[in-house]
């Protein structure tokens, strides 16, 4: 009997350990060294099984995309009986509003580093267009006579709206000014009406 393949493991364990560095120790702490220390391994394993700093933020940032692309499809799933506009809003504004201060930092630091690093830049960029080109379709299916672009540019906007949200919410604004974001939102989809 050969030896277990550990590649899936060790890449879990390797990512896990990466997230937990940048929440003790920010980007700038985070070291290859210290992601192998608290991965309870060598620094070699880290190249072995993942690559070099910017293949661990590839990695990441793909982790990071199966993981919501799962949740919203699976998110979708669960309300198909309600209208497209309320299954995104809702979703936009109080589930994503949900990522916990740990997935916050993470997504700080990978954003910061994308600044730095044309491949993940790209990457992000890719995830957020496939995102907003599904809440364009969903509008435009649920409001056929307007034109995809003004499904577009109100996906984009609700992008930015839940994003900015997202953030102002970790900065400690209360969760009871999602009311009036989530009012918005709603006028905003109205005006494809």
């Amino acid at each position: 009997m050969g030896r277990k393949d550990l590649t899936e493991t060790r890449r879990e364990q390797i990512l896990d350990a990466f997230e937990r560095c940048i929440v003790e120790f920010g980007l700038i702490g985070t070291t290859l060294t210290k992601v192998a220390e608290r991965a309870q391994i060598n620094r070699g394993q880290i190249h072995q099984y993942i690559g070099d700093r910017n293949a661990l933020f590839a990695a990441l940032v793909e982790r990071l995309i199966v993981s919501y692309k799962a949740e919203f499809s699976n998110y979708l799933d669960a309300n198909m009986d309600k209208p497209c506009q309320d299954t995104i809003v809702e979703y936009l504004f109080e589930e994503w509003g949900r990522v916990d201060a740990d997935d916050d930092l993470i997504i700080d630091a990978i954003m910061a580093e994308s600044a730095h690093n044309l491949q993940l830049h790209r990457t992000i960029l890719d995830a957020y267009t496939i995102l907003e080109a599904v809440l364009a379709d969903m509008l435009h299916n649920s409001f056929p006579s307007t034109p995809i672009e003004g499904c577009q540019d109100v996906a984009y906007a609700l992008m930015s709206m839940a994003y900015g949200n997202s953030t102002m919410l970790w900065l400690g604004f209360e969760r009871s000014r999602l009311i009036g974001v989530r009012s918005l939102a709603r006028t905003l989809i109205k005006t494809l009406e």
